[in-house]
């Protein structure tokens, strides 16, 4: 095992260091999708239950530089980060991907040799690694993304299997966190490479974003943990673009889609029987290199982070036709490479990890739409994720408690 690790570890070193070079030639057009995760922490709604404060507000980052491999938390209140206690922590992996469940008191980590650890949370989100450190999950290939169903029960991770995609799905222990692989998983996808996953509101339809394979389209039955794959692909505008981040907006009617080489976020409408529609004006234009997507909290803004340019795009959305307008000051600048953003458990912040640091965690404050300028972000503070501000973290997935 530790050959293999250290094996990865390489091979992971070097695959970064040739798609900076990739990003600073052609503007990340296909690239990225097979190593990093874009936005590769997901949770369902918070409808969940658990033993979780109502007034945890936590923020957590995975951290793949290889020599480190770990997940760092912070507290966020009145714009302001503060260490948890043991953050950094360690992770017996190189992590690829987090998930957080509903109810904030449950974090797995998913790594580059398919293994999934679970942490549990005290009070204030602090992390404690959970199931005597072994893994509580295990994949045939590198954790991509992961997603908690609306309901808690059931984590969904789409997997990179040196092949052909696919999508796991784990019956949670709502106690421990402990992982049953149900009956019919995995799910083959088309072929792709695994980015991202992304629930509709009620929990019945997945999206499964494939890189330069688009994105596949699934059911998901909550009572039982079933998924299964419809006939659905939606195919990237271009042979070599690539689609990398996945949102849908509080309503469930509209998914949008972060697409390279259109350096757009291609918006379109859910019909019914999980059929896709491109509303008028799609793509809208966003940065180089389009990553992740969050839609905030009021389905009012939509939030794009352009990888290659430094920048966030922020949006006001017209929830009867999908238009996007771009924000007043937008795009808003960012660290080295935004590879993850995720909103906060109040919707008062919008949060960005990037790989390449300077820094690696920024925290926006959404304006809200009472103030002058609504929907533009205002950076309130910054952090460090890793050990020292001196060395980029290599920060590629961000996730905070409902």
């Amino acid at each position: 095992m530790a050959r293999k690790q250290q094996r990865a570890r390489w091979t992971r070193r070097s695959a970064w260091i040739a798609c900076l070079a990739v990003l600073l030639m052609v503007g990340i057009s296909g690239c990225g999708s097979g190593f990093f995760s874009p936005s590769s922490s997901g949770t369902g709604s918070s409808t969940g239950t658990g033993s979780g404060s109502s007034t945890r507000n936590a923020v957590y980052v995975a951290n793949s530089n290889p020599n480190l491999d770990t997940v760092a938390s912070f507290s966020l209140s009145a714009g302001v980060l503060t260490a948890l206690t043991g953050s950094p922590a360690q992770v017996p992996t190189v992590p690829s991907a987090l998930a957080i469940n509903p109810a904030g008191d449950l974090l797995w980590v998913g790594g580059e040799l398919g293994e999934i650890y679970v942490y549990t949370t005290d009070a204030v989100g602090a992390l404690t690694l959970g199931a005597s450190s072994d893994p509580v999950g295990e994949v045939d290939g590198t954790v991509g993304s992961m997603v908690v169903d609306p309901t808690g029960q059931w984590l969904l991770v789409e997997v990179n299997t040196g092949t052909t995609p696919v999508i796991y799905v784990f019956q949670i222990d709502s106690s421990t966190g402990t992982l049953t692989q149900t009956t019919g998983s995995p799910v083959v996808l088309d072929t792709g490479s695994a980015t991202q996953l992304a629930f509709t509101p009620g929990g019945t339809e997945l999206f499964a974003a494939l890189g330069t394979g688009g994105v596949d389209v699934l059911t998901f039955t909550p009572s039982s943990g079933a998924l299964g794959k419809l006939n659905v692909l939606l195919n990237p505008l271009g042979s070599s673009y690539s689609d990398q981040g996945l949102a849908v907006d509080t309503t469930g009617t509209y998914l949008f889609v972060a697409e390279t080489g259109t350096n757009g976020l291609r918006v379109l409408t859910i019909n019914s029987g999980g059929s896709l529609s491109e509303v008028a004006g799609s793509p809208f234009a966003a940065g180089l290199g389009p990553k992740s997507v969050v839609v905030d909290a009021t389905n009012a803004y939509v939030y794009v982070s352009n990888a290659a340019t430094n920048t966030i795009s922020g949006y006001a959305l017209a929830s009867a036709t999908g238009a996007l307008t771009p924000l007043a000051g937008s795009p808003f600048t960012t660290g080295s490479g935004p590879y993850s953003l995720t909103e906060d458990g109040t919707g008062t912040y919008l949060l960005a990890a990037s790989e390449g640091g300077n820094p690696d965690l920024q925290v926006f404050t959404i304006t809200a739409s009472t103030g002058t300028v609504p929907g533009a972000l205002v950076s309130a503070t910054t952090a460090s994720t890793g050990s020292t501000s001196s060395v980029a973290a290599a920060a590629i997935a961000v996730a905070a408690t409902p």
